[in-house]
């Protein structure tokens, strides 16, 4: 027999996962990077607008909108935040109960409380949506600009279920950490 005389399937690579797995942990991560790179670029847009604000309210004139633009990019940031936080797994754990059951067990509901937040998770982007419907109809835009809400709307349900996306990737992560 040449090369590894343990397939890669055998039960003695626990670690190892299948291809669909792995493209799927890919495809996650790189959603999570594109999300926290247009969260960093409307950051980014954000401080510029507002220091240019800043400085046209000094010489007296301000720029229009600027209020409505910082309040739709804060939207856009916060909900983008979401999948980067869960694809660095950086939520906040309290372990105050876990740390003191078996292992097992601790491993047990730390999976039943991300299975939890996912359903969460969709079901307020499910209700992001139909708020975002509900824009849409009404035609409801800002003051200032007339910038329609509901795509503010749809992109943080989008946020949101790819936040999913990465939680449910980070379950099918190889385990190790005190979180896993």
């Amino acid at each position: 027999m040449h090369g590894d005389p343990k397939p890669a399937s055998s039960p003695a690579y626990p670690h190892e996962r299948s291809r669909g797995a792995a493209a799927w942990l890919v495809l996650a991560s790189r959603a999570g990077m594109a999300c926290e790179f247009i969260a960093g670029a409307a950051l980014l847009f954000t401080m510029l607008l507002t220091g240019a604000d800043i400085v046209g309210r000094l010489l007296g004139r301000p720029i229009p909108g600027t209020y409505e633009v910082v309040s739709f990019t804060g939207g856009i940031i916060a909900g983008l935040a979401l999948p980067a936080t869960a694809r660095a797994n950086g939520h906040v754990y309290v372990d105050l109960v876990t740390a003191s059951l078996p292992q097992r067990i601790a491993r047990r509901l730390n999976l039943a409380t991300r299975l939890a937040g996912i359903a969460t998770l969709l079901m307020i982007a499910w209700g992001i949506v139909g708020v975002g419907d509900d824009l849409r109809a009404s035609g409801e835009v800002s003051s200032v600009l007339a910038l329609p809400f509901y795509p503010v709307a749809y992109g943080m349900a989008c946020a949101l279920v790819l936040s999913c996306l990465s939680m449910l990737a980070a379950l099918l992560a190889p385990q190790g950490g005190p979180h896993e």
